[in-house]
């Protein structure tokens, strides 16, 4: 009876074992998902954005240009204010010259109109509002991953549905290791463009604009040493300024037009018969002062008339005591 009972016990042993061993066979052999084997990352990266590429200068619309004509009366009667002029004009152009405006200046004086009294005529330098604005020398960013579909899986204890799950659970490890790769790739992406661009896109162009300011400057102080003039023509100074403005006019290289006019107007030569025109000419006469309050009046009103007659756009006159940088920009910008 016992040793019967004991080849019972053997004989229920053997087929579980083999159920067992056919069942892991079994399991083995089921059809497995078409995924690339993970590949192990040497770090985790946060989730990243890629920055935007700045716009190239291409690509942005053509820039409104301005050409700024000063005139500066050097007379007996004004070249006492020169120096306060200079260092106006030197704030002044400060925060309103912009990459390709024009400044002329010249010197209103018994000969005006003539090269000798042109003190500085030229542009404001160009330079790319991006350091390298040639997209084809970037790196190409990163795309973003191709993430695989996961199957809605049925938990459960079969052997189809332990298939199931241990699918999903390989492609979720996929993907994720998927996206760490595009994150890590889009932070060196994100740090290389950074390095490229926004370093020169802040310093370049207020550096230039800063020493072609200097040299405008420096010339003037060097131009005030000229002898005083005995006499003021300011009909030939404004056909000077025709003629200026007349070539950016033709060839639309600008948009606006400012003429800046630093004097008492007080004009000893008459040249009336000078064909001048300042169509499209935003006119601001600064430092504007007389000995008699009167004689200012009646000097604005003539000269308000010859603008008119000239077609000018606008004419604003400011005294010695309005005549501030804020003034002077908040006039010009508009």
């Amino acid at each position: 009876m016992i040793l019967a009972f004991g080849i019972m016990k053997r004989h229920h042993k053997v087929p579980l074992l083999f159920y067992l061993v056919a069942l892991k066979v079994l399991i083995s052999c089921a059809p497995q998902p078409m995924l690339q084997p993970p590949q192990a990352t040497a770090e985790v990266c946060a989730p990243a954005t890629l920055i935007p590429i700045p716009l190239t200068q291409t690509s942005l619309p053509p820039p409104v240009l301005t050409h700024y004509f000063i005139l500066i009366d050097r007379s007996g009667s004004y070249y006492a204010t020169v120096d306060n002029v200079i260092n106006l004009t030197e704030a002044t152009l400060k925060p309103i010259l912009r990459p390709g405006d024009k400044i002329t200046i010249a010197w209103i004086s018994s000969v005006s109109g003539k090269s000798t009294e042109n003190i500085f005529d030229g542009f404001v330098p160009i330079t790319l509002e991006h350091g390298n604005a040639d997209p084809l020398s970037w790196a190409v960013p990163p795309d973003e991953p191709d993430l695989i579909e996961i199957p809605d899986p049925k938990p459960g204890t079969t052997m189809k549905e332990m298939q199931e799950t241990a699918t999903v659970e390989a492609i979720i490890r996929e993907n994720q290791n998927r996206t760490n790769s595009y994150n890590c790739h889009v932070r060196e992406w994100n740090r290389s463009l950074e390095e490229k661009i926004i370093p020169e896109e802040t310093s370049i162009p207020d550096n230039q604009r800063q020493l072609f300011i200097e040299e405008v400057i420096r010339i003037l102080e060097k131009a005030k040493l000229a002898p005083l003039s005995d006499a003021t023509d300011i009909y030939g100074a404004l056909w000077d300024v025709t003629q200026s403005f007349s070539v950016g006019r033709g060839t639309h290289q600008f948009q606006r037009f400012k003429l800046i006019i630093f004097s008492d107007l007080v004009d000893t030569e008459n040249q009336k018969y000078l064909p001048i025109n300042l169509l499209g000419v935003d006119v601001l006469v600064a430092w504007f002062e007389c000995g008699d309050p009167k004689d200012c009046n009646t000097h604005q009103q003539h000269w308000n008339d010859i603008f008119a007659s000239a077609n000018a756009n606008s004419v604003n006159y400011l005294r010695e005591r309005e005549s501030t940088t804020q003034n002077l920009v908040s006039l010009l910008l508009r």
